[in-house]
């Protein structure tokens, strides 16, 4: 990943060096979260419009994201009680960043008796993961415009697979681009949203041995979405040239 790392720390130091990838990292993690911001009415279209440069009227205080980013076990009281609505744009009822929010499900469906039902494969994940990893002109999934002047995160980095941590990262972004938190915090301090425990709860939650069934099949279902065309090594098989020339140079031995 970084060929010249081991030359760049004994020129530079430990220290140096460190400090110089923190603020590349932060750097690249502003693009992404004004990109899904100055996206988010491209992503999903809202009623009304949001605006760019007024994340206020964002959140909360909006009647369609409102719903999504309530929590998955509160969405009935939302869509029932008015009283509710209210505790919640007052701030008096509040959600952790384990109370995941109903934008994290297929088609805003939650089924209470299976929570991880449907869980990570909504489609305004999928269009943000395609808007910051492959280009804005790719949301829709048709690939990037010709006309495209700047490569996406994907094709700097050469991936043509998905990973768990960036499946967290963009739900991170994504809940920060819904919200009317106006700028993007870490930590869950003087009331605003904790993004480092949202983003480590469900890195952990997939991480989880148990979950390892579930963890395969959506991350198979999220390269079919992001990646359709990039094709898996198999190990070779004996009936192929590959398998038979391998057999051949075992015999050899």
């Amino acid at each position: 990943m970084c060929p010249r790392l081991s030359e760049e720390i004994r020129t530079h130091g430990v220290e140096e060096v460190a400090t110089i990838m923190e603020n590349a990292r932060a750097c690249g993690r502003g693009e992404d979260i004004k990109r899904i911001k100055d996206l988010m009415q491209s992503i999903r279209s809202f009623h009304p419009a949001l605006k760019t440069n007024n994340k206020e009227s964002r959140g909360f205080n909006h009647p369609q994201i409102g719903r999504l980013l309530v929590s998955a076990e509160k969405v009935k009281e939302w869509d029932e009680d008015e009283e509710f609505h209210r505790r919640v744009k007052e701030g008096v009822e509040t959600f952790r960043p384990q109370d995941y929010p109903v934008f994290l499900y297929e088609d805003d469906k939650v089924n209470p008796d299976n929570l991880l039902s449907g869980f990570l494969r909504s489609e305004i994940l999928i269009r943000a993961y395609r808007a910051v990893m492959i280009g804005p002109s790719a949301i829709d999934g048709r690939g990037t415009s010709a006309r495209a002047t700047k490569k996406g995160n994907a094709q700097l980095n050469n991936m043509t697979d998905i990973s768990i941590p960036s499946i967290s990262y963009i739900a991170t972004l994504v809940h920060f681009g819904l919200s009317s938190q106006g700028m993007f915090h870490v930590g869950g301090d003087l009331g605003r949203f904790d993004y480092h425990g949202f983003y480590r709860s469900i890195v952990d939650l997939l991480g989880d041995e148990r979950m390892v069934q579930r963890r395969e099949a959506l991350l198979r279902w999220w390269k079919g979405k992001i990646f359709p065309n990039a094709h898996e090594y198999n190990e070779p098989k004996g009936d192929t040239v590959h398998g038979k020339m391998l057999a051949q140079l075992e015999a050899s031995e």
